[in-house]
């Protein structure tokens, strides 16, 4: 045999990078079919009774239209009448509305005026059909809901009209709770979630007890419910920043979803009617106000002007004094403007420094200013919105403490801004006087009496003025108040969708094939990374680089022991461990005739691989011998005898017996001998450290062919080191399910360093592991070899037995 040829066979493998082809997959898929298959059965089963145990979901739709000139926010910075505040953030108006329309004292309106708190339901086949309160059998009218609850109907008496009922609730922080409860319909039924009564439908006729008798009833506080259509609940623009809105709600039934979206929309336009008129009779009681002083004012300057002229006897004004006045009139003009805006600035001051109360402030009353109109616009929205949340809330709350600091802090900030805006029109006051006397100057020469009436006319003038401007607002305000209009115009009502937009089955049941598909994937993929110990050759191939002598299959039926080679054998192991014959014959050294046996713990197939190839060996007509050197053990005696020998290899070390051929068991297997240990020493690493052993195992070769020698596993102990000088080749077992995958790594560095002699592998019992991927590997000659296989005596097998053949190999995967 040359070098060359040893290094073709036994040569170190080189690391190669591999990567998942196609194939890997297919063969993967095809090898564990019968997983995917089952798995994926399943979970489209589990898929479809999901998919159909899910109620319906229906949504129903309509189409508004918010009226642009109605906004209950402003939308002006308010920066420099607000001292201390950074900045307001403005939204569109449409988008205020729309979040005022989805909010929860809205949505609670809703729920209450149609119970919607209550839902009726009815068992039917997998999943339950919810009903409306018109459409349900019987009906439940509740006084007081302090917890959820859920009442099943068990049985009705129609003879007294009584009823049996499971009540079922869970109180905070407890479990769940379920008592029977009795009553008459129509009595009133006191319990811990609340006080309500069951009545019978009012439409008698189609009233039906069997639909009655499953009837399932689940009752919510209104505000837990409004919750829950609040999230039920979707509106938005139909476009970017457009003014008609899309308002749409998801429900079970789609009778109550129309209805839950056309109450939504009439409640948000009463809301909306009510918080104009709220600040039309806040406007209304100002100007009532006003114009009873005003009016006691004017009486005051008739009565001057009729006592003047009668004290006078001034009855007409002269012509000529009407003529050199009119060049003042503009100047007098603006001066009368101003003394109304400083009229009505001193009003509002009033009402701020009068009032210790929150109130709203009178609008559009003829302020010019418009940042100041636009602060008086943004304080009443804060005005009613506290005035919105305190029904609902108590004055602790730390959201109206919040909105009343801001109105305070509002109230000061709007004292100075009339502050300003009141000294700015004094100092236009001011310079219209001063341009008003330049004219008067020039008319210094009329008559006292003429100056003296025309001021007290241009007085009465003034007031006159203001009053009728009172009047026209006061009929604005009268019309504002008794205004109808919707803010949400109906564009498309909601009608009734028999068609659910959930849930998708179809997709629903993909989904679940679709994991049913997968899941064993990932199960396989997570039990092959857990593992940790061999589970194929090709692990072992791609995790050493030694040389591979062969892969001994996992016994099959019938074989009980360690010996299972004979001559006329052709069962699948002996195949096996012929092709490792052939094999040895291109590894063993020129010369060499020492072959030792090893493994890296107990169990590993090492003494089954040391008698099955000296039986191997020895049907080929070799002088063999099997020498036990586990001085420490000493078990191959029983596996080949049956019974402990006490004379052996330990006898000649230490010189108790000196003739070797005495101690040898001649034909103790086919043409194999057998040197047991005999008595087990106290001192086996003393004992194979000495120059005995050496001698020994070279009187042996004289006398052998070769000698197979099973050692301690290399792993525990120190002795196959010791011995490993006396040997040319090194069979190193690896067992499938047995050897820990980090022993691999061992074997790497033992012959990396050349710790053992002319170190090769051999992988035993690669059928024993469960394998979820096709073996591959080129060393399994023999695994499915010897079926029926023979020289000159094949038989043809039937479709009966193929059949037969193929259920066996099935059950053995899936064990």
């Amino acid at each position: 045999m040359t070098e060359n040829n040893k290094d073709i066979i036994d040569g170190r493998k080189e690391e190669e990078n591999k990567s998942i082809t196609l194939r890997d997959i297919f063969d993967f898929i095809v090898f564990n079919w019968y997983w995917f298959a089952l798995s994926a059965i399943a979970f489209a089963g589990i898929g479809i009774v999901y998919a159909l145990s899910r109620p319906d979901v229906y949504r129903s739709s309509a189409m508004v239209l918010i009226d642009e000139q109605y906004n209950r926010s402003s939308n002006s910075d308010l920066t420099g009448f607000m001292p201390g505040r950074m900045m307001y953030r403005t939204n569109s108006g449409v988008e205020d509305e729309l979040l005022i329309m989805g909010s929860r004292s809205i949505m609670e309106r809703v729920v209450a005026e149609l119970d919607a708190n209550i839902v009726y339901a009815t068992k039917s086949k997998l999943r339950y059909s919810y009903l409306t309160a018109e459409s349900s059998p019987l009906k439940l009218t509740a006084d007081t809901i302090r917890y959820t609850f859920n009442i099943h109907i068990k049985s009705i008496e129609d003879a007294d009209g009584s009823f049996k009922a499971l009540l079922e609730y869970r109180l905070p922080g407890q479990k769940t709770t379920e008592k029977t409860i009795t009553g008459a319909f129509g009595e009133t039924i006191r319990d811990t979630v609340g006080v309500f009564r069951l009545e019978r439908a009012v439409a008698t006729a189609g009233y039906n007890p069997k639909a009655a008798n499953s009837l399932r009833i689940y009752v919510r506080p209104v505000r837990n419910a409004a919750e829950a259509y609040a999230k039920a609940l979707h509106v938005a623009q139909a476009q970017k920043f457009s003014n008609i809105v899309n308002v749409s709600i998801s429900d079970h039934n789609p009778q109550k979803a129309a209805a839950l979206t056309n109450k939504l929309i009439e409640v948000y336009n009463e809301d909306a009617i009510n918080s104009k008129r709220r600040t039309a009779e806040a406007t209304m009681r100002f100007i009532d106000e006003r114009l009873q002083a005003v009016e006691g004012e004017l009486s005051d300057v008739d009565t001057a002007i009729e006592k003047f002229k009668s004290d006078n006897s001034a009855v007409d004004i002269i012509s000529e004094t009407k003529l050199s006045l009119e060049t003042s009139r503009q100047y007098e003009d603006d001066l009368l403007k101003t003394e109304i805006q400083l009229e009505m600035l001193s009003a509002i001051g009033d009402i701020l420094n009068g009032k210790e109360e929150i109130g709203i402030l009178p609008v559009n009353i003829g302020i010019e200013n418009q940042a100041l109109s636009n602060a008086i616009n943004k304080y009443n929205e804060l005005v009613l919105e506290r005035m919105r949340l305190g029904t609902e809330t108590s004055d602790d709350n730390p959201v109206i403490r919040e909105m009343n600091a801001q109105i305070i802090s509002m109230q000061h900030s709007l004292k100075k801004s009339i502050e300003n805006v009141a000294n700015s029109l004094q100092i236009q006051n001011e310079s219209l006087r001063q341009q008003l006397a330049q004219v008067s100057d020039k008319v210094s020469n009329i008559p006292y009496l003429e100056r003296e009436t025309v001021s007290i006319e241009r007085n009465q003038e003034i007031k006159a003025a203001l009053y009728t401007y009172l009047l026209n607002k006061r009929e604005e305000t009268a019309l504002s108040m008794v205004a109808t209009t919707p803010v949400a115009q109906v564009i498309d009502k909601a009608l009734v969708n028999p068609i659910h937009v959930a849930p998708h089955r179809s997709m629903i049941v993909l989904l679940f094939f679709a994991i049913g598909l997968i899941l064993p994937a990932i199960v396989i993929y997570l039990i092959e990374q857990l593992r940790v110990k061999v589970g194929s050759v090709s692990e072992v191939e791609d995790n050493i680089h030694v040389p591979i002598i062969g892969a001994i299959p996992s016994k099959t039926a019938g074989m009980h022991n360690d010996k299972i080679v004979s001559p006329n054998s052709r069962d699948v192991v002996t195949e096996a461990f012929r092709m490792v014959r052939t094999n040895l014959d291109f590894t063993m050294p020129q010369g060499g005739k020492v072959i030792m046996v090893t493994s890296s713990m107990p169990g590993e197939g090492k003494s089954f691989v040391s008698i099955n190839l000296s039986l191997t060996l020895g049907i080929a007509g070799k002088r063999v011998l099997l020498v036990d050197l586990d001085l420490r053990k000493a078990s191959l005696s029983e596996k080949i005898s049956g019974r402990r020998q006490t004379k052996g290899l330990v006898n000649y070390l230490v010189k108790k017996e000196e003739n070797l051929d005495n101690l040898i068991s001649h034909n103790a297997m086919h043409n194999v001998d057998v040197l047991y240990v005999g008595v087990i020493p106290p001192n086996p690493a003393e004992l194979l450290m000495g120059d005995r052993i050496t001698q020994t195992f070279e009187e042996l070769k004289q006398m052998y062919d070769y000698v197979v020698v099973d050692t301690p596993p290399i792993g525990l102990v120190t002795d196959t080191m010791l011995i490993n000088r006396i040997a040319d080749l090194t069979v190193f077992s690896v067992r499938v399910g047995k050897s820990f995958k980090r022993n691999l790594v061992g074997i790497n560095i033992l012959n990396d360093r050349k710790t053992l002699r002319n170190m090769n592998v051999i992988i035993t019992d690669i059928g024993a592991a469960r394998r979820y991927t096709r073996e591959t590997s080129t060393y399994g000659y023999g695994y499915g070899y010897g079926y029926g296989y023979g020289y000159g005596n094949e038989k043809k097998m039937t479709l009966k037995t193929r059949f037969r053949l193929f259920w066996k190999n099935l059950k053995k995967r899936k064990e």
